[in-house]
């Protein structure tokens, strides 16, 4: 996945698999907690006391939850209590015929509501790196100290959240691929590769 520190999170990739596209859609129907409405966002509170906001995950066994409607699907991974992310992919996809089997077009994105607040971190980060400036002449360690501060309180969340995002699109497009029995994965300029 390319890192910029600007634009939004989104990534594209395209499986194929030896199946019929009503051979997928019927194995991503019977793995998919289907779910009335869209999806939803609560607040979750870590263990180090920081509150997000992250996907309302339904109860249920199976490894994804969403919709599949008709040759179309949106669906996101059930995480285990330790991967529970503000970066959790909502993977859209279409299923289509392709020689003998199909091809799948994905789309994965955060949800739509999902903020990472990384314009504030930026604003204040430059407020305190211009400060740091007007202060290198007194106080010069003070100074250097205000100005690494700045530039990790201005960058740091930018590129947290491409991190996480890569991480999760990688576990969705490895479950995905696995569960949909893909023989190859081709992906897209902003897509993260499977390991």
């Amino acid at each position: 996945m390319k890192l910029s520190l600007g634009g939004p999170l989104a990534a594209t990739a395209t499986l194929t698999t030896a199946s019929r596209p009503e051979a997928v859609l019927s194995q991503l129907t019977g793995r998919v907690h289907e779910l009335e409405g869209p999806f939803r966002l609560t607040f979750k509170l870590s263990g180090g006391g920081i509150v997000s906001r992250v996907m309302e995950t339904p109860s249920t066994d199976r490894p994804w939850f969403g919709a599949v409607e008709g040759e179309t699907f949106r669906i996101v991974g059930m995480p285990d209590a330790a991967g529970i992310t503000p970066y959790q992919p909502i993977v859209r996809g279409s299923v289509h015929h392709h020689e003998s089997g199909s091809r799948i077009a994905l789309t994965l994105a955060p949800h739509p509501g999902q903020r990472s607040f990384s314009g504030t971190f930026l604003a204040l980060g430059t407020l305190l790196g211009l400060y740091s400036l007007f202060a290198i002449g007194r106080e010069p360690a003070t100074a250097l100290l205000g100005l690494a501060f700045a530039v990790t309180f201005a960058v740091f969340p930018m590129v947290r959240a491409r991190a996480g995002f890569t991480r999760d699109c990688r576990v969705s497009l490895e479950r995905l691929a696995a569960q949909v029995d893909a023989t190859s994965v081709e992906l897209g300029d902003a897509a993260p590769a499977p390991a």
